[in-house]
């Protein structure tokens, strides 16, 4: 009798294991299809919760203009024939150009310095010009033209007589009035621009590229 049941016994036994494997099985997938539901509303919640990053600050066309005012002074930044020479300096000092950094920051200094200084300081801003606007050929350049008449303006309201002369490429050196570290007879790169006292003799050297 024993043996005729250790039969049947054992079948309900592997029924009894392959049904608790089936139901392990179904609550493991069920338990996954949780968490993965979960999961996904925590990261929905998160989302809703975080607030939305700003949008970088981005300069109205009134902020541009008053940048340009404190940079070049009221008369340079009214010329309409200098829109796009100013526009083209502020993107440069903005993307970090070391010409229109240097030339933004010598205006802004002489703008603010006592007369006795502001001679000294033409010179500088000559030289910042001509780094951000290299001169290798001869030509106008509305900005230097304007540059010019402005600190010659600026140097007469203080009381200053210095004038500024405009040095071309293709002009022979000539070393009382030019500056230069190489060897040669024919200016090929302006760097810079003579300063004249009042009585027309040079207070400061145009730097200068030679051959």
């Amino acid at each position: 009798m024993a043996g005729s049941r250790s039969l049947p016994l054992a079948a309900e036994l592997s029924e009894l294991h392959r049904l608790a494997a089936a139901q392990r099985e179904s609550f493991g997938s069920a338990l996954r299809d949780l968490r993965a539901e979960v999961e996904t509303k925590l990261a929905e919640l998160v989302g809703y919760l975080r607030p939305a990053p700003e949008p970088p600050p981005s300069s109205s066309p009134a902020d541009e203009v008053e940048w340009q005012r404190a940079i070049l002074g009221p008369q340079l930044a009214a010329q309409a024939a200098l829109s796009a020479e100013r526009r083209r300096l502020l993107a440069d000092v903005l993307d970090g150009n070391g010409g229109a950094m240097a030339l933004a920051g010598q205006l802004l200094v002489f703008q603010s310095s006592p007369p006795e200084k502001m001679a000294q300081q033409l010179k500088e801003i000559g030289e910042a010009f001509y780094r951000w606007q290299p001169k290798r050929r001869v030509e106008r350049h509305p900005m230097e033209d304007a540059l010019v008449q402005w600190l010659r303006t600026c140097c007469e309201d203080a009381g200053i007589g210095n004038v500024i002369e405009l040095v071309q490429p293709g002009e022979r050196f000539d070393s009382s009035r030019h500056a230069t570290d190489g060897r040669g007879v024919e200016i090929t790169e302006v760097r810079g621009w003579i300063v004249l006292r009042d009585n027309g003799k040079v207070y400061t050297k145009a730097a200068v590229a030679v051959r």
